[in-house]
């Protein structure tokens, strides 16, 4: 598994990362994690979980996994792990590990991959869980009101129609039971630097979907 460390990139072997994963009370993954700065704020607050930010784009992960080395005083996490991963090719390590899993605000393949039914990003995610884990995603509204932002991305019409059906049977296929969806205010709090541009101090709202591995 490649990990981030700084400004280089790492093999973690198997038996490295298992043992790493004893140390904590349960792990936590952040899929498309962008900066990092969601998984390094939860790594703080929470000293006894593991928190993985997978993303494929993983020099934007320098900073955070640099600060993430740092000791405590100086805000560092030695309980933050930042892997270089798509969600189409999610080392085997992390199958079957998570507690949580969070999806926040995706945009390209991983948008269009969280929202189609027929998409292999869905049960990728839920490969990640836990017996009775679950997954929390949030998206951006606003990308699918209009039709020319649906075509541009080509996504499709999130309906109250389509979100209880085509959408949560393709979760439930997944083993994803539970699947439940709401409207968040657009000062949905989410700890990431991404969402607080796309959200905060705008009439952006948020679609969030719960859904729990049977």
């Amino acid at each position: 598994m490649q990990i981030v460390r700084g400004k280089k990139l790492e093999t973690l072997e198997p038996e490295q990362f298992r043992a790493l994963v004893g140390q904590f009370r349960e792990v936590w993954i952040d899929v498309g994690t962008g900066d990092g700065k969601f998984v390094l704020d939860c790594a703080r607050q929470q000293p006894e979980i593991l928190v993985i930010g997978i993303d494929p784009a993983w020099n934007n992960l320098e900073k955070s996994s640099h600060r993430a080395a740092q000791k405590p005083a100086k805000g560092g996490a030695s309980n933050a792990l930042f892997v270089a991963s798509s969600v189409e090719a999610i080392p085997a390590e992390l199958r079957n590990l998570a507690a949580r899993v969070f999806v926040n605000y995706p945009w390209g393949s991983l948008l269009r991959g969280v929202v189609e039914p027929q998409s292999g990003a869905i049960a990728a995610l839920g490969s990640l869980l836990t017996a009775g884990g679950e997954l929390e995603l949030r998206l951006n509204y606003a990308v699918f009101e209009t039709e020319a932002d649906r075509a541009a991305l080509a996504i499709p019409e999130l309906t109250p129609d389509y979100l209880n059906g085509a959408l949560s049977g393709a979760y439930q296929a997944c083993g994803l039971s539970k699947f439940e969806w709401s409207h968040l205010p657009a000062a949905d709090p989410v700890r990431s630097s991404w969402a607080k541009r796309l959200i905060l101090g705008s009439a952006r709202s948020t679609i969030l979907i719960r859904a729990r591995k049977s």
